[in-house]
């Protein structure tokens, strides 16, 4: 097929019906790097690497390495549903810029609209409703963060800052509702081998909550809003995750 301008779009329009977990990932990502990197242009190389940094598994980075057409679509598409990134995706004028996106734009929108909605009807559903994401890899334990803080207050404290925000950016990706009731969280920890121990695997759980807050996922991890928390423990060779379910309860 030839690779107009037209065909260009539709298959970017193609890529977002057809992957909306993805597309929605995407956006999250273009937003976490707004948040660490204002005013830094994000390019289509670098989706890659900082879908690494963030933790997530080699099939999901693999989802992020677009060709240059797909990206220039793609980057317009994530511009006229997130204006405010128009600080970091700066498109190179092209062909593109010569097609009418309305038919386009309307199947974008339309898709993000119906995931946005589906999540804050959830976060109407009060005392029992849950609400779930998975953050991929692992997360430091204990024995990391006190190693990281013995070299220098600065590198322990730059850890917890790192793995805080990248909690908070899972979370907005999974376009998780605010939550203003109590709630419950549970912590299923999946790791690729028994060697750590559990309460060293458990204590991430800081940065998670504190990662919820920074996100405006819940308002608050006192004890007025967060009223408790369980962990469990599974491994998983070949897909280390945390699965963070949080159960509304009533006040």
């Amino acid at each position: 097929m030839e690779q107009g301008p037209y065909n260009i779009a539709m298959k970017a329009c193609r890529w977002v019906r057809r992957n909306p977990e993805a597309w929605e990932r995407l956006l999250g990502l273009c937003e976490w790097f707004d948040h660490v990197r204002p005013s830094s242009r994000l390019r289509r190389g670098d989706l890659y690497n900082y879908a690494q940094q963030l933790g997530m598994s080699v099939t999901l980075c693999k989802e992020f390495r677009f060709d240059n057409n797909l990206w220039s679509a793609l980057s317009r598409y994530v511009l006229m549903c997130r204006p405010n990134l128009s600080g970091i995706i700066h498109p190179r004028s092209s062909a593109l810029d010569s097609i009418d996106h309305g038919r386009g734009l309307v199947r974008v929108r339309g898709r993000a609209a119906a995931l946005r909605s589906h999540g804050l009807a959830a976060g109407r559903g009060g005392a029992g409703m849950t609400h779930s994401f998975t953050i991929e890899g692992r997360m430091p334990g204990l024995n990391e963060f006190i190693k990281a803080h013995d070299v220098s207050y600065k590198k322990g404290n730059a850890m917890k800052q790192r793995e805080t925000d990248r909690a908070a950016w899972c979370a907005k990706a999974a376009r998780l509702p605010r939550i203003t009731c109590p709630v419950v969280v549970h912590f299923l920890w999946v790791e690729p081998n028994e060697k750590r121990d559990v309460d060293n695997v458990a204590f991430a759980k800081k940065f998670i909550l504190d990662g919820l807050v920074r996100a405006r996922i819940i308002t608050n991890d006192d004890r007025r809003h967060l009223v408790g928390f369980t962990d469990t423990f599974a491994t998983d060779r070949k897909r280390p995750r945390i699965e963070v379910t949080i159960t509304e309860v009533a006040a």
